[in-house]
C-alpha cells in the first residue's frame, strides 16, 4: 500500500520545467532545473544529469530559454495590444472600471495574468488589434513632437486614417474610449469599432537603476521587473506600472536581464547609421530609406524571431545595413545570434560582418543547433556566409578590448536586399 501511495503521490508531484542558461560566466550554455533564488542574486541550478546545484549569478545571466515557443493570441481572444513606457506589452480585454479610477488607473482582463490594475501614466500605446498593426501606426514626428501643446501628448487615431485627434487624457472601457481634446469642451466618445489605436508621445524611461529582467511568454507578452524571489512554480517581479507580479513559470518562454555585467547593444550609443537599397540613385537621401533599423524589434515592426525563438532584446535590420556603436574601450566582448527574422520572405539572403575600430574582425561562429545531437563546433571566419530563411542561427563572438566603436554589417548575398530583415538577437557587450 506505501508503495501505491508513493506512485500516486509522484504522479501527482508537479513536473519542473527545464530550462537553458546563458550565462557570461559560462561558455557553455547550462540546461537543467532552475530551483529557486537565493539572497546573494543567484539562480539555484541543478544542470540535467547532476544532483548537486550550483548558483548561477543573476547579473551575469543573459538569457533564460525555456525551450517553449510564443504564440500570439487569436484576435478574438485578445482585441487589444497594450504597450508601456517600460517596454512591457500586454495582450487582453477591458475590464469594467470603476468610475472614480478611470483617469488614473485602467483595469485589463490578461490571458496569462487574469485581471490586472495599471497605471494609465506608464500606458503609451493601445492598439485595437483588428485593424492596427504592431508599433505602426502614427509614430510622432520630429515636427509633431516640438508642436506638441502642453497637455495634448495623446491621439487618438480613428478606424479612417485621416480621422485623428490631439487629446489630453483618454478613459477605457470595454465598449468605448472617452477622450478630452481640451480643458473647456466635454469628452468625446468613440465606440471602439471605430478606433484602431490610442498613442502617446513617446520617452525615454528606465524601469530600474539595478538588475532586472524582461520576462516573455508564451502568448507573446513581454513584462520588465526587478526579480524579487524566484521559486520553482513562480516568479514575483516588481514592476514600475503593475506593482508587485507573480508569474507562472510555465507560462514563461524566455528571460533576459538587463543593467548585469554587459550591456545590451540596443542600449548603448548609437555612433553612426549607414543603411541603403541595394540598388539606389545617385542622389539617394538615407531619410527616405524604407527601410530604417529597429532597436528590440525586428525591422519589419514584430518582434524578433529566429527559427521560432523569440527575443526581448536585439537590433533589427534590412540589408544593405551599417550601424557604428561607441565603445570607449570599455567591453571586452561582443556576442550575439544572427540569422534572419521569421517574418522575412522566402528569397531573403545576407552575410553579417563585423569591424572593429574600422577593421574587419574575427568571428566566432556557433551554431545554436545541430541536425542530430552532437555538439555544435565553433569555427573562425571573418564573415557569417550567406544565410538564408531557416537557416540555422548562429550565436558569434568577437574580441573588442580596448576598442572605441564597433561596426555591424549586414550585406545583401546572391538575391539582392530582396526580403532581407536580418537580426542581431540578444547582441550585447560583455564587460
Amino acid at each position: 500500500m506505501r508503495l501505491i501511495l508513493a506512485l500516486f503521490a509522484f504522479l501527482l508531484a508537479p513536473t519542473l520545467a527545464a530550462a537553458t542558461i546563458y550565462s557570461i560566466d559560462h561558455a557553455d550554455a547550462l540546461r537543467g532545473v532552475i530551483k529557486g533564488s537565493d539572497p546573494q542574486g543567484r539562480l539555484n541550478f541543478t544542470p540535467t544529469g547532476k544532483e548537486t546545484e550550483i548558483g548561477v549569478r543573476m547579473d551575469g545571466i543573459r538569457e533564460v530559454d525555456f525551450e517553449r515557443a510564443t504564440k500570439l493570441p487569436s484576435k478574438d481572444d485578445a482585441r487589444f495590444r497594450f504597450v508601456f513606457y517600460d517596454g512591457s506589452v500586454l495582450f487582453g480585454e477591458i475590464a469594467a472600471q470603476n468610475e472614480e479610477d478611470t483617469l488614473d488607473w485602467l483595469k485589463i482582463e490578461t490571458l496569462t495574468q487574469g485581471t490586472l490594475k495599471l497605471r494609465y501614466d506608464g500606458l503609451q500605446r493601445v492598439e485595437r488589434r483588428e485593424d492596427a498593426k504592431p508599433d505602426v501606426d502614427r509614430f510622432f514626428t520630429e515636427e509633431e513632437l516640438k508642436d506638441v501643446k502642453s497637455g495634448m501628448d495623446w491621439r487618438a487615431i480613428k478606424t479612417s486614417a485621416s480621422s485623428v485627434f490631439a487629446c489630453t487624457e483618454i478613459a477605457l472601457y470595454p465598449n468605448k474610449v472617452e477622450y478630452l481634446i481640451g480643458l473647456d469642451v466635454d469628452a468625446l466618445s468613440t465606440i471602439w469599432k471605430d478606433m484602431r489605436a490610442l498613442v502617446r508621445v513617446p520617452k525615454n524611461e528606465e524601469p530600474f537603476d539595478d538588475l532586472h529582467g524582461v520576462f516573455t511568454t508564451t502568448k507573446g507578452e513581454r513584462i520588465v521587473g526587478r526579480v524579487d524571489s524566484w521559486k520553482e512554480e513562480e516568479v514575483t517581479l516588481v514592476t514600475r506600472y503593475f506593482n508587485k507580479i507573480t508569474l507562472k513559470v510555465s507560462n514563461l518562454s524566455t528571460v533576459t536581464f538587463r543593467n548585469g555585467r554587459f550591456t545590451y547593444l540596443s542600449d548603448a550609443k548609437l555612433e553612426k547609421a549607414d543603411e541603403y537599397p541595394f540598388l539606389r540613385a545617385t542622389n539617394f537621401d538615407p531619410k527616405d530609406h524604407l527601410f530604417p533599423y529597429r532597436l528590440d524589434r525586428a525591422q519589419g515592426g514584430g518582434a524578433i524571431n529566429l527559427r521560432g525563438k523569440t527575443y526581448a532584446k536585439g537590433v533589427g535590420v534590412h540589408a544593405i545595413s551599417k550601424l557604428t556603436f561607441t565603445l570607449n574601450k570599455r567591453y571586452e566582448r561582443f556576442i550575439a545570434t544572427i540569422g534572419v527574422d521569421d517574418s522575412a520572405g522566402a528569397q531573403a539572403s545576407v552575410i553579417f560582418r563585423v569591424l572593429v575600430d574600422g577593421k574587419e574582425a574575427k568571428l566566432k561562429l556557433t551554431p545554436t543547433d545541430t541536425s542530430d545531437d552532437s555538439k555544435p563546433e565553433t569555427k573562425e571566419a571573418e564573415s557569417s556566409g550567406v544565410m538564408r530563411k531557416g537557416t540555422i542561427p548562429l550565436n558569434i563572438e568577437v574580441d573588442v578590448k580596448r576598442a572605441m566603436n564597433i561596426t555591424i554589417i549586414v550585406e545583401a548575398a546572391d538575391n539582392g536586399d530582396v526580403h532581407d530583415r536580418a537580426n542581431w538577437a540578444n547582441a550585447m557587450l560583455v564587460r
